[in-house]
């Protein structure tokens, strides 16, 4: 994720010069594609978690641990049309057809369009994005094997990206993103895991006792 969604974007795509962020796709087009390829790795990564997540909140409430199956399987088929605007360009790059067909002006602007649609819908994706974090924080808070705290970081980063996806379609001309100051949640929870996790005896004795 941070490769393909701010690695890239930032190194490649110049802001306000259409001419130059092509340039530098066209000069980086293996970079452009393994960006492609890491979009496709996040789908298939935020897939598994979502599984292991529902195995491991199930005891604490299985309907709500569907849910975040339920909202991450709504935005990976999302995600992956998506990246269709993606290679889209690669086809005005690298389709000597389209060089005969439309003038350099023209590819520029096209390209351009199809950045800018891939950026639209990472807007409309990130609703689910956001979605899938309510009901992990709830769980989180009603496990008991997690601190709270990381339960309503969650919520908030939840509410951060349902409210940007709404002020970016309603009010489009504010360029303020929530999720950027206060969405941190979501990166905190995946690294407690990594660091701290959940220990099988903490784990057994909870379910014992919630049984």
């Amino acid at each position: 994720g941070i490769f393909s969604l701010l690695y890239l974007p930032a190194n490649l795509i110049v802001p306000n010069d259409p001419s130059m962020t092509l340039a530098n796709i066209t000069s980086n087009i293996g970079l452009y594609r393994a960006g492609i390829a890491g979009a496709f790795a996040i789908q298939l990564v935020q897939l598994l978690t979502a599984i292991a997540l529902y195995r491991l909140f199930k005891p604490v409430n299985k309907g709500i641990a569907s849910l975040i199956v339920l909202f991450t399987a709504a935005a990976v088929p999302m995600a992956m049309v998506n990246e269709l605007s993606h290679i889209a360009v690669l086809h005005f790059i690298d389709n000597t057809g389209f060089a005969s067909m439309f003038s350099p002006e023209q590819i520029t602007q096209w390209t351009a369009f199809l950045l800018d649609l891939n950026a639209d819908g990472i807007m409309i994706v990130s609703f689910f994005w956001g979605m899938w974090l309510l009901p992990m924080g709830y769980l989180v808070l009603q496990s008991g094997f997690f601190p709270k705290l990381l339960g309503w970081a969650l919520i908030v980063a939840f509410a951060c990206y349902v409210i940007d996806a709404f002020i970016w379609i309603l009010v489009p001309q504010y360029t303020i993103h929530l999720t950027d100051v206060l969405g941190w949640g979501e990166a905190i929870f995946p690294i407690w895991l990594l660091v701290r996790g959940v220990t099988p005896k903490r784990f057994e004795q909870w379910n014992a006792v919630n049984a």
